[in-house]
């Protein structure tokens, strides 16, 4: 469907060739081929004027006592998710967890389920495993690659959104997540100890920043590039803002328990935004729950912050045409960013803050699908 999962043998390497023999050869039936061809392109209206575009003609055929050919055809764009973010923010998340649990003296520690928390997939790891422990979490997470949730599942679907938009991207950002795919695949196994998984995790976020540099750097600033961006910039934020209400939930919760290292718990959190020497060149070195929260929320300088990514939302939407609602939703969501103030130990208020942060990114993420994407008849 959309072109997800296809194979195409020319472009894929011989690792990935003798993969997709052996799944074939065990259930043939499963699979159809066709020889490779080169789309037609026509002539299409864009916002910069005319300009060849490839197409990709669906036919209707239908079969009763007689097959016939329908007249006319069907095509379709469909808006994904920042899966390249999303990969990068997960390992990242991940990474910052292992440390926390190599630094932190031992009884102290938070649960590991906090990462499926996170990532709101209580349901989908409760289908696939019945114990709560370190190795399922990482093979749910980091090592299994058909969890909705797992990084290898993210990076999977960034390679096909590449490979579907090959023609209108630098042809490097091919080879560079298809890099990143089959180094994934190959160390996946390994990664069950601490020092592989870290290892594992620290080439993916490399992979993922080459990739993000490759695409600054070289990509046309046009819509598909503020696409990209806006894609980028929802997944970002809607991270950050998961790992804040879950991770600080959790210490307020706890607090007084173990108040010796609670400051060590929120530079954990800090670092799983990346945010640990920012916080330090603009706040300070101790690290606190309310300029912490304040920082991760509403720094206008630090590229994680909620309050950086609905800026650059509002510069991307700007050039786009009919941006008016998405814009006049991202400015509503500014103005809850500006009035916002943490208070100490307010564990439900700063709950209930998240949670309307979070739908109202459902809301903008929507209202961009709907006003650039999706058909009203759809």
């Amino acid at each position: 469907s959309g072109g997800y999962g296809v194979f195409v043998g020319p472009h894929s390497s011989k690792a990935e060739a003798k993969r997709v023999a052996a799944l074939v050869e065990a259930n043939p039936d499963n699979y159809v081929a066709q020889p490779t061809l080169s789309l037609s392109t026509a002539p299409t209206l864009t916002p910069s004027g005319l300009a060849p575009r490839h197409l990709d003609l669906r036919p209707f055929i239908l079969q009763g006592e007689d097959i016939w050919v329908s007249q006319g055809g069907l095509t379709r764009v469909a808006l994904r998710e920042g899966y390249l973010e999303r990969a990068e923010n997960t390992a990242r998340l991940i990474r910052s967890y292992n440390h926390l649990i190599m630094d932190i003296p031992k009884g102290t520690e938070p649960s590991w389920m906090i990462l499926v928390d996170i990532l709101d997939a209580q349901s989908e790891f409760e289908e696939r495993y019945q114990q709560h422990n370190e190795l399922n979490v990482h093979k749910f997470l980091v090592t299994g690659a058909h969890g909705t949730s797992s990084i290898r599942f993210a990076i999977n679907r960034a390679r096909d959104n590449l490979r579907i938009t090959r023609d209108v991207l630098p042809e490097e950002a091919w080879e560079q997540v298809n890099e990143m795919q089959l180094f994934a695949d190959e160390r996946a196994s390994a990664a069950t100890s601490r020092s592989n998984r870290l290892a594992l995790l620290d080439e993916i976020i490399h992979h993922c920043q080459a990739l993000t540099g490759l695409l600054q750097t070289t990509a046309p600033r046009d819509h598909a590039y503020r696409f990209m961006t806006l894609g980028r910039m929802i997944e970002r934020a809607d991270m950050t803002a998961r790992i804040i209400d879950v991770g600080a939930g959790d210490i307020l919760d706890r607090e007084g328990a173990f108040s010796r290292v609670e400051p060590i718990l929120w530079g954990a959190l800090l670092e799983a935004v990346s945010g640990r020497s920012a916080y330090r060149r603009i706040t300070g070195p101790i690290v606190e729950q309310s300029p912490m929260i304040e920082f991760v929320f509403k720094a206008p300088a630090f590229p994680r912050s909620l309050f950086f990514c609905i800026n650059i939302m509002r510069r991307e939407l700007k050039e786009l045409p009919k941006h008016e609602t998405a814009l006049a939703q991202t400015d509503k969501i500014r103005r809850r960013l500006q009035r916002f103030k943490n208070t100490d130990n307010e564990r439900a208020k700063l709950h209930k803050f998240i949670d309307t942060m979070q739908i109202a990114l459902i809301e903008l993420n929507a209202e961009i699908a709907l006003r650039w994407f999706i058909r009203p008849n759809q």
